[in-house]
């Protein structure tokens, strides 16, 4: 809710400091028919005025990685304006630029609870795992649960 009200705001302004943007890209999990991200974000962002013609669903965002990547394949080299809460702006800066795409944030106010913060500490770590290469690696402890690096185990991330 806080990303689509402040996504709103900023496209009514018409720009953030002196980016001007045509469309939001609503990137999350629509695997499900019962809650499908995207779509009730479409539908929060139409409710708040913003016109239906300035949305793109993209329902594979599983995860920041792979929403930052889908959106600078979309984007086609322009800048992209990543709206999130404060507490996820500078991993997601990070894999923008670890991926090659150009970005800035608009980072939310939001007061994280301390598990939030726990789970972020280690999706930045995470992220600077598949950063470096190791994506197929990360994919697995998720998948797994846990994975055995010689005399180590590794917990989910």
């Amino acid at each position: 809710m806080v990303r689509c009200c402040g996504s709103a705001w900023r496209l009514r302004l018409g720009c953030i400091i002196v980016v001007r943007f045509s469309y939001l890209i609503l990137s999350g999990d629509g695997r499900s028919s019962h809650y499908h991200e995207p779509h009730a974000m479409r539908q929060m962002l139409m409710a708040l005025g913003v016109p239906d013609h300035a949305l793109r669903e993209d329902p594979a965002g599983l995860s920041t990685y792979e929403s930052i990547q889908r959106a600078g394949q979309i984007a086609g080299g322009r800048r992209l304006v990543i709206v999130t809460q404060e507490l996820y702006a500078a991993r997601a800066l990070l894999l923008a630029r670890g991926l090659g795409v150009n970005a800035i944030a608009c980072s939310l106010a939001f007061d994280a609870p301390a598990p939030g913060i726990a789970r972020e500490n280690k999706a930045c770590v995470r992220a600077m795992l598949d950063l470096f290469g190791l994506r197929h690696w990360t994919q697995k402890v998720e998948r797994e649960g846990k994975i055995r690096v010689g005399s180590w185990t590794l917990a989910s991330l």
